[in-house]
């Protein structure tokens, strides 16, 4: 299924945005960029600068290099685009919105800048070395910093939807009794398994292997379910006398609460 305008325009928002992150990636931690144009122009400014020296970085080393080793390069950078792009956009999907699958490209990105630095900060002109190594500074401070700040962020963008799951765990740590159950059938289990590491040590796992053996255990005040299979809360609403209800919004965490048995 295609895209919508919206959000394919969304989709083609990040093919230009995320390569600048690669020296840059400070400006979700930046105080005043929320509500102020001041701080948005200085995002933008600093992306399409990035953006623009990527381009140029690429057009010096077609023009510099052998065809074996520019055609490298562009191998690199392009296998992603024939492999996420286009089914993206000829059948639908966001598979190229996943910062992993870029890796091959980012690699080639980052050997046409290098080369262009290298080569430039050498040249016989004094005035032209100065910029390329104040330039090539700049990068590398950059790149510091951006490494410092997300380095001590609990969820970085680069996580996809990964911040569903911290906020997953802030709620389950704070109930009473918590019980999280867990179904291997469930197309989300790596994303359940990672969200395991956040919780608290009070909080217990149940592995469900069939939902239609599944039995919740007494003794727990709070049971939660995260991004579980359609079959799994059919299975206990229907089944089990279990309402199952969102917790977040949108829905990624469930509660199960139990519903007196009829003509109780």
């Amino acid at each position: 299924m295609a895209h919508r305008g919206g959000d394919f325009f969304a989709l083609a928002k990040r093919w230009f945005i995320d390569p600048s992150t690669l020296f840059f990636d400070i400006d979700r931690s930046i105080p005043f960029r929320e509500g102020s144009h001041l701080g948005n122009l200085l995002i933008q400014s600093v992306r399409l600068s990035v953006s623009i020296l990527i381009g140029y970085a690429l057009f010096f080393l077609c023009r510099r290099t052998p065809k074996r080793i520019w055609l490298f390069i562009l191998t690199l950078i392009g296998g992603p685009v024939v492999a996420l792009v286009l089914p993206d956009v000829i059948f639908g999907g966001r598979r190229s919105s996943l910062a992993r699958y870029w890796i091959p490209c980012y690699v080639g990105i980052q050997l046409s800048v290098a080369y262009l630095l290298a080569t430039q900060v050498a040249s016989p002109s004094f005035s032209k070395r100065t910029v390329w190594r104040a330039l090539g500074a700049v990068l590398i401070m950059g790149g510091v910093v951006s490494c410092t700040i997300n380095s001590q962020a609990e969820m970085w963008w680069n996580k996809g939807d990964g911040s569903a799951g911290l906020r997953a765990a802030r709620i389950i740590n704070q109930a009473a009794h918590p019980l999280l159950i867990i179904a291997a059938e469930d197309t989300y289990l790596g994303k359940t398994i990672a969200l395991s590491r956040l919780l608290e040590p009070k909080v217990r796992l149940r592995l469900v292997v069939d939902p239609n053996m599944l039995r919740i255990p007494d003794g727990f005040t709070n049971v939660f379910l995260f991004r579980p299979s359609d079959r799994l809360r059919q299975k206990l609403e229907k089944e089990g006398h279990y309402k199952v209800e969102a917790v977040s919004l949108p829905a990624q965490l469930w509660r199960v609460v139990r519903e007196p048995y009829p003509g109780a």
